[in-house]
């Protein structure tokens, strides 16, 4: 087996402010639904829960929001997983890859691809 990896795959932070955006969201939307309703949390996360509360109506849709964003999140990253296990990379650097996407989404797969594409337009 060889031992030289292509460093052009090797995990990066996603560039722009869309990721901590993303982190920041799901951190509070999580927060925020499984408090009581009737204990007073930090002013940030009330106001996010009022704002939640305004548009999904209940307290249980607000949790099933968050739950399927997570369960999405994790097939995100097994879908990650699947795309790499054909690339001859160290397992690290593929769970670094599978760990970042199945936190962030989306930003970390179209990041992924495009630099799967560059290698392989390398080729």
């Amino acid at each position: 087996m060889d031992n030289k990896t292509d460093s052009t795959l090797d995990c990066e932070w996603p560039k722009g402010a869309l990721p901590w955006i993303l982190l920041g969201g799901m951190v509070s939307l999580g927060v925020s639904s499984f408090q009581d309703p009737n204990v007073q949390l930090i002013q940030p996360f009330e106001v996010i829960r009022d704002v939640s509360l305004m548009i999904f109506r209940s307290n249980t849709a607000i949790k099933s929001v968050f739950w399927s964003a997570i369960g999405i999140h994790f097939l995100e990253g097994i879908y990650c997983g699947w795309i790499l296990k054909d690339f001859k990379i160290e397992w690290n650097t593929k769970l670094k890859w599978i760990s970042q996407t199945s936190l962030l989404g989306l930003p970390s797969l179209t990041l992924l691809l495009k630099k799967l594409e560059n290698v392989t337009k390398r080729e």
